[in-house]
């Protein structure tokens, strides 16, 4: 009878699904981000970042509480104060939200804004 093989532990790796841009791969990633701020401010459209924490609740509301983003998508956490914060699946919501909570509806229209970050 064959004894079973000791298995070496699994080394630490990034979560599923997010991946390292690595050194070598670095200057692709800078190049690709110029290439997108330049076409963006040809065009005239200003960027908006937004935090990469969001009241869970924005997300719930805007894209429903029992879709795959909602009930599959999110990381939410609770913060001591009990708020429920969560990581930022997509960007809609959060630019409609700074859009509202900074009155940026007094400020010409059509308003070009453009976003870039992790999601």
């Amino acid at each position: 009878m064959a004894r079973p093989k000791k298995t070496k532990p699994a080394l630490i790796q990034s979560p599923k699904g997010m991946h390292d841009i690595l050194p070598p791969d670095q200057p692709l990633w800078e190049k690709v981000k110029k290439i997108v701020k330049e076409i963006a401010e040809f065009y005239n459209y200003a960027r908006l970042d937004t935090p990469i924490l969001e009241r869970a609740e924005l997300f719930e509301r805007t894209v429903g509480e029992t879709t795959d983003i909602v009930e599959k998508q999110m990381f939410i956490l609770n913060t001591k104060g009990k708020e429920r914060l969560a990581l930022r699946p997509e960007a809609t919501a959060s630019i409609a939200r700074s859009y509202i909570e900074h009155g940026h509806s007094q400020l010409g229209h059509p308003l070009k804004i453009f976003n870039e970050g992790p999601m």
